[in-house]
C-alpha cells in the first residue's frame, strides 16, 4: 500500500470531513479513503440506464425514429350541474 498526502485543505473541507468521519465513527483517513474509493472506482463502473443502452446498442435501438407527439386529447366532459 502507498501512502498520500494532501496540502492546502481548507478548514471548511477538513471541518465537514471531520464530521462524516465521527458519524460513520471511522478516523478521518478511513473516511477519505471511502470516498477517494467511491468517487474513482464508482465512476469507471456505468450505471444502470448506460449498461441497457450498451447491451441494445448493436441492434440499432438508437437509430429508431421518434415518432411526433399529437396534442392531448381533451379531457372527459363534465356536468356543471352536479
Amino acid at each position: 500500500m502507498s501512502s498520500l498526502t494532501i496540502s492546502q485543505i481548507d478548514e471548511t473541507l477538513e471541518s465537514a470531513l471531520k464530521r462524516r468521519a465521527a458519524q460513520d465513527g471511522v478516523s478521518v483517513e478511513e473516511e477519505a479513503r471511502r470516498l477517494l474509493r467511491r468517487a474513482v472506482l464508482e465512476e469507471e463502473t456505468p450505471g444502470f440506464g448506460r449498461r441497457i443502452a450498451q447491451r441494445f446498442h448493436d441492434l440499432g435501438v438508437d437509430d429508431l425514429p421518434i415518432p411526433p407527439r399529437t396534442a392531448p386529447r381533451p379531457p372527459p366532459f363534465q356536468d356543471e350541474t352536479a
